[in-house]
């Protein structure tokens, strides 16, 4: 495999959302975000989609949100992350979250799933502001058990940060 120069995508997606829908909204292949209609009364739902249908070795993904003063707005993905076996680089997944002055978001993507052999970098920083509502689940998949295929060797570094308007109010971080 020595001199061999694969492809790798550098995926970028920056959403702006405001009281009343969409502000500005930037897409760099893989990433995408769709708008499924919300039922009557619940916020807007953004979809954040992967198109390549995962990350490879090398591969990054950079998400950036920001919701408005009083904005709302639940974030989903169309399917879950798929990390594949490395064959040197990590995958990098950086997401950068900030909510204004009573804003209110449901952060609910799929699972990140982690295939035998792969590499993650992960950093998540959310920013909220005053009075800002923020309902966050995320989840990491060791392997897909029912195909039969575990997560047996590989590298992860999960890193979260919090912030609301005095400072830091969580810090965690996965390292395995």
């Amino acid at each position: 495999m020595d001199g061999i120069q694969h492809q790798r995508a550098h995926g970028r997606l920056q959403l702006r959302w405001g009281a009343k829908g969409l502000v500005d909204l930037f897409q760099a292949s893989p990433m995408r975000a769709l708008f499924p209609g919300a039922e009557p009364g619940e916020p807007a739902t953004i979809a954040q989609v992967n198109v390549a249908g995962g990350l490879a070795g090398g591969d990054s993904a950079d998400f950036e949100l920001i919701l408005e003063d009083h904005a709302q707005a639940t974030l989903t993905a169309a399917a879950a992350e798929k990390i594949y076996r490395s064959l040197g680089p990590e995958s990098r997944i950086t997401t950068s979250v900030a909510l204004g002055a009573g804003a209110r978001l449901e952060w609910l993507p799929q699972e990140v799933i982690l295939f035998d052999g792969a590499m993650l970098q992960r950093r998540q920083d959310f920013a909220l502001g005053a009075g800002a509502e923020l309902l966050l689940a995320e989840m990491l998949v060791f392997g897909r058990a029912a195909r039969g295929e575990a997560f047996a060797h590989g590298q992860v570094f999960d890193s979260w940060r919090l912030r609301g308007p005095q400072g830091l109010l969580w810090a965690d971080a996965l390292a395995m």
